[in-house]
């Protein structure tokens, strides 16, 4: 908190009085939503999305925000093609900007700053689904770096819950011999299970088998959680033993899940 309070101060560089403002402060209404801390679930961040119920649901995770915001706070002091960007991206007065403008604002906020690509992502998942496809026609030809236009567009449709689109974005990605993050694999097959597309699901893990990045716990755990899910208790044990020649080692979440699997399908035999 002192390093954001630190940002926000006036610095001593040019900077640019535009009409945004950072809002760090909790109702009384969000307080009360979490029991365990005000602060855990409160997004600053959500203040530049729509306010329609279908942006509800996108929030930014918990452990990228303070990233964020300090990027965030340094480039709306010091950065004009910042305010513009951002003003691209959430413009509601009619006309609005053209959508391939947004895209083109959104990969420029990650350009500024690393810190800001998850954010830009919910900017861009917050026009979907119903940019869906010009999205997916934009991040083929847009014009700049493919492959940062890829990964924005694939952290988007993975923030939007579009498990089909993200496929058809990561098969662009590798297609131009660039390697998705586990983090982005990970919420992909979380998604694919969840839609009860398993066989896409043991795709691109078998993908991950023979390419890079290497199947992590993250993603082996992902798989068995899966499969438990959607009954195949038997298929994510097997995956137990697949995990020894990644020189991958199962943890207390990889047997809880499996116990608990086991129990509600009385699969466990007691004696």
């Amino acid at each position: 908190m002192r390093r954001l309070a630190a940002a926000a101060k006036p610095s001593r560089r040019r900077h640019f009085l535009l009409p945004y403002h950072i809002s760090t402060r909790t109702t009384a209404a969000t307080a009360s939503s979490s029991s365990s801390h005000p602060c855990s679930s409160y997004d600053p961040t959500a203040q530049f999305l729509p306010s329609d119920s279908s942006s509800r649901h996108l929030r930014l995770p918990a452990s990228l925000r303070r990233d964020a915001l300090l990027g965030l706070a340094r480039l709306l002091k010091t950065s004009l093609q910042c305010h513009l960007a951002l003003h691209a991206l959430t413009c509601t007065s009619p006309p609005p900007p053209p959508l391939p403008a947004r895209f083109a604002a959104a990969t420029q906020l990650t350009v500024l700053s690393r810190q800001l690509r998850p954010f830009a992502s919910l900017l861009l998942a917050s026009l979907l689904p119903a940019a869906s496809p010009h999205l997916l026609a934009w991040c083929a030809s847009p014009g700049g770096d493919p492959y940062a236009a890829l990964r924005l567009a694939l952290h988007a449709f993975l923030a939007a819950s579009m498990p089909s689109e993200a496929l058809v974005v990561l098969a662009r990605v590798r297609g131009i011999g660039k390697t998705p993050s586990v983090s982005a694999l990970a919420t992909l097959l979380r998604l694919l299970f969840c839609a009860g597309e398993v066989r896409a699901a043991w795709k691109v893990f078998v993908e991950m088998t023979a390419r890079e990045p290497r199947p992590t716990l993250a993603i082996f755990n992902a798989m068995i959680l899966g499969f438990c899910h959607r009954g195949l208790v038997y298929v994510a044990t097997g995956l137990l033993g697949v995990m020894w020649r990644f020189r991958v080692f199962p943890d207390a979440c990889s047997y809880n899940i499996l116990i608990k699997a086991h129990c509600d399908n009385q699969l466990i035999a007691i004696r």
